[in-house]
């Protein structure tokens, strides 16, 4: 299978926490070229017009031990923190489970630019883009 075809079959899984006491997470189960109706509706109580999905995990598609892509997660996490970005902890799941999950990040209302930017910068090979009412765009960098 090509990269292509797995980033596509890809899971990408927000988990965004619940605004009312004692309630769980919600979690949002996010394909490439699939509207999710329950997703729309939130990124518009949130005033998110446009996201991005991106992980530090595995540059350029090669596989690191689970630390190293720790420290490279919490490396990019901080930096998100510090631009100031309204986050949120993704997981990216492969269906076929040939691949490990990646642990990642949903970041509201960043520009597709600034995205690639964090992406050339952790040598990712693709990001994941969308905007109000329109699909999740997979984004070769």
């Amino acid at each position: 299978m090509s990269l292509q075809n797995a980033f596509e079959k890809t899971c990408y899984q927000l988990s965004v926490q619940a605004k009312v006491e004692h309630k769980t997470a919600q979690l949002f189960d996010l394909h490439i070229g699939v509207i999710e109706k329950d997703f729309q509706t939130w990124l518009d109580q949130n005033h998110i017009q446009h996201w991005g999905i991106i992980t530090a995990y595995n540059p350029q598609s090669r596989q690191l031990s689970i630390n190293e892509n720790q420290q490279r997660s919490h490396q990019l996490h901080q930096e998100l923190l510090q631009q100031k970005w309204n986050v949120y902890p993704t997981t990216h799941l492969d269906p076929d489970h040939q691949w490990p999950d990646e642990q990642g990040y949903f970041i509201a209302n960043i520009p597709q630019k600034t995205l690639l930017t964090l992406a050339s910068q952790y040598q990712q090979l693709a990001i994941v883009y969308g905007e109000i009412n329109s699909v999740p765009t997979l984004i070769w960098c």
